[in-house]
C-alpha cells in the first residue's frame, strides 16, 4: 500500500498558504510546515488536526532547516511543496521590508532539492489593475519575476499560480482559471479584478494536490473570481 501524501508549506502562517494547509489537514493530509515562529501555527488547528501537521522551526533562507522540511522521517521526499513566501510592505508606498525574499528564498529550496507574478506574454489583469501594479508594486513584481525565473529554469515540476488582488473572506464564487507556458506563451487567459485568499488556497489544494492530473504540471495558472 502507497504511503499518505505529505505536503511541505513555506509560509504557511497567514494568506492563502494558511488557506491551504487548513484544506489539506481537513483532507487528514500530511503536511510539514516551516516556521520561524511556531506559535503563529500552534493552537490554530483542533487536536486532530494538529496531529497531522508537522512544524519545523527555522529560517527559509537555512538549508538545513528547509531540507528538515522536505523529508518525510528522515527517509524519503515530500510528494508535493507550496511556496506562498512573501514580504510584508512597510508604508503607504507598500515598499517591502525584504525586496528580495521571494528570489532568496525559492534559491534555497532549490538548493535544497540539488500573488502575484507579471507575464511577458500579455496582461492577465485589467488594464487599470495592471497600472496600480506597476506602479504601486514594482518591487515585489520584480522579485516574483525573478523567483519564477528561477522556478522555470529547474529541473524540478512545478505550478506557478498567479492570482489577481487578493481580498479576505472564502467565496462561493466560481474561479476561472488562465494557462501560460513559460516557453510558448498564453494557451488560455482568466481577466479579473480579485480573489480571495481563501478561495486560492482552496483551489491549490483540490486542483494541485488532491485531484492534481498533470494538467498544470510546468505551466502557469492565473485564478481570479
Amino acid at each position: 500500500m502507497s504511503s499518505p501524501k505529505t505536503i511541505a508549506f513555506f509560509g504557511a502562517t497567514i494568506g492563502c498558504g494558511l488557506a491551504t494547509l487548513s484544506n489539506a489537514l481537513d483532507a487528514d493530509t500530511r503536511c510539514i510546515a516551516l516556521c520561524r515562529t511556531p506559535s503563529k501555527l500552534e493552537g490554530l488547528f483542533s487536536e486532530d488536526k494538529t496531529s497531522r501537521l508537522t512544524i519545523v522551526e527555522g529560517n527559509v533562507h537555512d538549508v538545513d532547516a528547509v531540507k528538515k522540511c522536505l523529508t518525510v522521517d528522515g527517509t524519503h521526499l515530500v510528494d508535493t511543496i507550496i511556496f506562498s513566501i512573501g514580504s510584508r510592505s512597510m508604508n503607504y508606498k507598500l515598499e517591502l521590508d525584504d525586496p528580495s525574499i521571494c528570489r532568496r528564498a525559492i534559491a534555497t529550496v532549490l538548493i535544497a532539492l540539488s500573488t502575484t507574478g507579471i507575464s511577458q506574454f500579455g496582461p492577465d489583469t485589467p488594464y487599470i489593475v495592471g497600472l496600480l501594479y506597476y506602479y504601486l508594486l514594482y518591487s515585489p513584481h520584480e522579485d516574483k519575476k525573478a523567483m519564477e525565473q528561477l522556478i522555470v529554469g529547474s529541473d524540478e515540476d512545478f505550478t506557478i499560480v498567479r492570482s489577481s488582488w487578493m481580498l479576505d473572506g472564502a467565496t462561493n464564487k466560481a474561479v476561472r482559471v488562465g494557462v501560460e507556458d513559460p516557453k510558448n506563451g498564453r494557451e488560455s487567459d482568466a481577466i479579473g479584478y480579485s480573489i480571495t485568499r481563501e478561495d486560492v488556497g482552496k483551489w491549490i489544494f483540490e486542483n494541485l494536490v488532491q485531484n492534481d492530473n498533470g494538467l498544470y504540471v510546468r505551466k502557469i495558472a492565473t485564478i481570479t473570481h
